[in-house]
């Protein structure tokens, strides 16, 4: 379940990320990032797709859908690039005779849950009328908390 891999990426990330390069996490790490990704364009970007679906349903079918496409891909884009740049460094990283590019997804999709869970954290305080600070500082602190993460992961492939 979703939940609870998040729930033990975020409490003990070391074993999280041991259990994903065993494959003993069901291999679910890049699922649970899409996941996320999809909860976190419902929660913050809504409204621009409720609208582009509403003008598919009504105007334009191709159009409507092309627009909310479009509002998937701008909302989500950044964190399959971040993912694939982490999964690229932690191939570089392992050693050659052990490099396993769909652990190396895995891994760090885990790495980025921090990341994707504190940037909708933020939107949804940003939307609640909390201080625009707090928004960047929670987004700064997920980027942070990712790093550390890709770093574990580094550890846990090289071991």
């Amino acid at each position: 379940m979703l939940a609870d891999r998040l729930g033990a990426v975020l409490e003990a990330p070391a074993c999280a990320l041991r259990d994903v390069a065993a494959r003993r996490g069901g291999s679910a790490g890049f699922r649970d990032a899409l996941g996320l990704i999809a909860l976190g364009v419902l929660a913050l970007h809504a409204d621009a797709l409720a609208r582009e679906l509403a003008v598919a349903a009504r105007l334009d079918l191709r159009g409507g859908l092309l627009g909310a496409l479009r509002v998937v891909a701008q909302a989500g884009g950044v964190d399959l690039a971040a993912i694939l740049v982490g999964s690229l460094a932690l191939t570089v990283a392992s050693p050659r005779a052990r490099r396993d590019s769909a652990r190396d997804v895995d891994l760090a999709a885990c790495a980025w849950m921090p990341s994707l869970a504190l940037r909708v954290a933020a939107g949804l305080a940003a939307a609640a009328g909390a201080p625009e600070g707090a928004a960047h500082a929670l987004v700064a602190l997920g980027w942070l908390w990712s790093a550390a993460l890709l770093v574990l992961a580094v550890r846990v492939v090289r071991a």
